[in-house]
């Protein structure tokens, strides 16, 4: 699962984040390293993020983790930042679809 936030909202109250270029996603993953086999990160980024709905498929570049949570680490899902604009976008191009697929 994926958790998508928007970095301005986060700025707002109070995080020192960068909003990422618009199509950009950050991930935020405390518990990467307990998810891969290997500790070298940096042989999984760059990649993309797809999101398919019924009608079309839209890739992402992820190109950085940082290994920390952005938000409380009780919420269920991977921490994805991005600026407001993407999130309106996947907002757009994912309504009425039941879920959001995977790396690449």
């Amino acid at each position: 699962m994926l958790l998508w936030l928007p970095a301005e909202q986060l700025q707002q109250s109070g995080r020192d984040i960068s909003v990422p270029d618009y199509g950009e996603v950050v991930e935020y993953n405390a518990s990467a390293l307990s998810l891969y086999d290997d500790i070298d990160l940096s042989k999984r980024y760059p990649t993309m993020i797809e999101l398919r709905s019924d009608k079309q498929t839209k890739s992402y570049p992820l190109n950085e983790i940082f290994l920390e949570n952005i938000v409380n680490a009780g919420i269920s899902g991977r921490q994805m930042l991005v600026s407001e604009a993407t999130l309106e976008e996947v907002e757009r191009r994912m309504s009425g679809t039941d879920g959001l697929s995977g790396f690449k």
